[in-house]
């Protein structure tokens, strides 16, 4: 083996590890935003779910992971669809000109499902109504993905966007952060407060109390269970340990009957 080759056999991987170094800062920047942007958005779905539960205390309880792991999902199906864009722009299937067209489509779809969730004369079934809610919050955050790629594209064609600001600003700030965990959150209060809620049921210890209590989840380091109603006044709550419950009834479709639940088993 030459010289040469020795040298290039020895500097390769302290050439990548070089590069590795220098990308570290901006992959912890990244992680960072991504962290900050949950939180925003996990801290307005959160408050918007528990102010239509009818517990908006309960929300000051959260810990700093619990609000931002309850916008997870959003976070996630926003940064999936703006890579998405992104690589359909990279690889000339899509120009920034479409891109805005389709956040526009989203955006405006969005307005029509806001007007249609809240009709006058209760034309429509309250189910109905808040499944239109949460298809409000839905198609902003698909508006805030498209437009997230549309500023990556106009960003890589070198382009001046000091024109777009204005419309970007309300494409990803007030609708992708605000508008939309906002109605997700609340459509999601509405469904699983009703009577017909879909909440898991628990048995409690040590209690003769036979109502049917349901799970909301963990709030700080305790669990938030609710009475469901469909009068948001009449909704009781009550925050237990974690170790005070008996059973959870599963949520599957297989899960147990509220008649044949478990009886309350008495801590010995």
């Amino acid at each position: 083996m030459s010289e040469d080759q020795e040298q290039t056999n020895t500097s390769a991987p302290l050439l990548a590890a070089g590069r590795l170094l220098s990308a570290l800062p901006k992959i912890a920047s990244g992680v960072l935003g991504i962290t900050a942007i949950a939180y925003v958005v996990g801290w307005r779905m959160s408050a918007a779910y528990y102010s239509e539960l009818g517990a908006r205390w309960a929300f000051d309880l959260m810990s700093i992971a619990q609000v931002a792991r309850s916008a997870a999902w959003v976070v996630s199906l926003t940064a999936v669809l703006s890579a998405g864009c992104v690589m359909h722009f990279i690889a000339g299937h899509s120009t920034a000109k479409r891109l805005g067209r389709w956040a526009v489509f989203w955006m405006l779809s969005g307005c029509i499902t806001w007007v249609l969730s809240d009709p006058p004369w209760g034309l429509l079934k309250t189910s109905w109504a808040h499944g239109f809610t949460f298809l409000t919050g839905l198609f902003w955050a698909i508006a805030t993905g498209v437009s997230v790629g549309e500023l990556t594209a106009i960003l890589a064609s070198g382009r001046r966007f000091e024109g777009y600001m204005p419309y970007l600003y309300d494409g990803i700030v007030v609708y992708g952060l605000i508008f939309a965990p906002g109605f997700i959150g609340q459509a999601s209060a509405e469904f699983q407060g009703a009577s017909a809620s879909h909440l898991p049921l628990v048995t409690v210890l040590a209690t003769s109390d036979s109502r049917p209590w349901r799970l909301v989840g963990p709030v700080g380091d305790q669990l938030l269970l609710i009475l469901p109603s469909d009068d948001k006044a009449k909704r009781l709550f009550k925050l237990v340990s974690p170790t005070s419950l008996a059973f959870i009834e599963s949520t599957e479709a297989h899960g147990v009957e509220a008649g044949n639940r478990p009886a309350p088993v008495a801590r010995k």
